[in-house]
């Protein structure tokens, strides 16, 4: 358990890159200790719950923590668009334009089994599946899901092989602010982190417009409600090398 303010949180989460890059060489802990006398020259009024020595385990516990949740969460994120249903699910769904009237029977179905619709389509499916269908067909459905899986796959790639410089995609995500404030009269501000090619990191700020009091989105926000910044600050400082190389980050 540790009780660090949040200016303490501030100055660990600055040096989690340099953590997580020890840890995985198995030196957290000497990196914690390396820097639990710096740490207490910059906050000497800092006390620990339980002795000084115990100082140095805080900062560990704090980093590790720290680390696995960024990881984790930046790990969701990034394989996000590759996770797949299973095969079998997708080759039900597949089916569903040939069962005659199947609005209406998934209805009785959830009826009969006191169930929402969404919670009862996917075991409906099932029984259908494994009760009126002839092992050809499911085999003709299982052929066509991955057929269908597979072009998405060769779509993605092609996206992913014409993807635009930052630039040009900063460029493009502009226009599209700036058309939707002249059809909605919405100001909008763009966040953009992530790390150059040395892996040190970089930040984009793309405000367009301006609001009705004539400031600009940022100007307000960076100036007199900083919460915004903070929590992006805050984020960007979590997300390390160890797991963001070379990777752009867009919200």
């Amino acid at each position: 358990m540790v009780n660090f303010k949040e200016e303490h949180r501030r100055w660990l989460l600055e040096r989690l890159p340099a953590f997580g890059a020890h840890a995985d060489k198995r030196q957290g802990k000497k990196y914690a200790s390396s820097i639990a006398t710096a740490f207490r020259a910059h906050f000497p009024d800092y006390a620990p719950k339980r002795d000084v020595d115990s100082v140095d385990q805080q900062i560990y516990i704090f980093l590790k923590n720290s680390r696995a949740h960024a990881v984790d969460f930046l790990q969701k994120l990034s394989v996000a668009h590759e996770k797949h249903a299973p095969l079998i699910n997708q080759a039900r769904e597949l089916m569903v334009t040939d069962i005659p009237n199947f609005a209406d029977r998934l209805a009785e179905h959830a009826v009969n089994t006191n169930k929402p619709v969404f919670q009862a389509r996917p075991e409906f499916l099932k029984s259908y599946w494994e009760n009126e269908l002839s092992e050809e067909r499911r085999r003709e459905y299982q052929e066509s899901a991955e057929r269908r899986r597979e072009q998405v796959k060769q779509s993605n790639a092609a996206v992913q092989g014409t993807r635009g410089a930052p630039d040009t995609i900063f460029n493009t995500i502009a226009t599209v602010q700036q058309a939707l404030q002249a059809r909605s009269g919405w100001v909008f501000l763009t966040l953009a982190g992530g790390l150059d090619m040395s892996g040190a990191r970089t930040a984009t700020l793309i405000d367009t417009g301006r609001t009705p009091s004539g400031l600009r989105f940022s100007e307000f926000h960076l100036r007199y409600d900083t919460e915004i910044h903070r929590t992006w600050v805050d984020f960007v400082k979590t997300a390390g090398p160890h797991f963001m190389s070379n990777t752009l980050l867009l919200y």
